[in-house]
């Protein structure tokens, strides 16, 4: 009879242990990722999500990108990543909003960076496609190379 008491504690305690560890097990910690969000003179404002390698873009430089643009509604505007199809232009040219430009210069090929565009350095006080004029824009852009 002793030794089923034994028995019977000893199963309590290694199932109080096997609950215990699971609970440990079941607990999770998750990383919060912080992002110092930096705001340049003009303006815009940016964070980088993964820094490159390598120099930076220059002025009349070839650069190629990836990016997602769309408004602080969600409402997307222009998305390279949807058909696979990177653009390539010169940095200088006006190809593309002088927001975009701005935050390219002080990225890294390889780097990731989300960016917040006011709308003196995106569409202005124009109204483009579904976009009203005044709009605060939002792009996030990966360098891919810059020759």
């Amino acid at each position: 009879m002793k030794t089923l008491y034994t028995l019977i504690a000893a199963l309590v305690l290694l199932l109080g242990a096997g609950c215990s560890s699971t609970k440990d097990a079941a607990k999770t910690t998750t990383k919060k990722v912080e992002y110092e969000l930096v705001t340049m003179p003009s303006g815009l404002k940016y964070y980088d999500m993964v820094i490159g390698k390598g120099k930076t873009p220059k002025l009349n430089q070839k650069v190629t990108i990836h990016f997602k643009i769309y408004t602080e509604d969600n409402n997307i505007i222009e998305d390279t990543y949807k058909y696979d199809q990177p653009l390539t232009f010169k940095i200088g040219n006006e190809e593309v909003i002088k927001g975009l430009e701005e935050g390219l210069l002080t990225m890294k090929p390889g780097g990731k960076r989300k960016l917040i565009i006011p709308p003196e350095l995106g569409f202005g006080n124009r109204t483009v496609r579904t976009v009203p004029a005044n709009t605060n824009l939002i792009c996030e852009v990966e360098l891919l190379k810059a020759e």
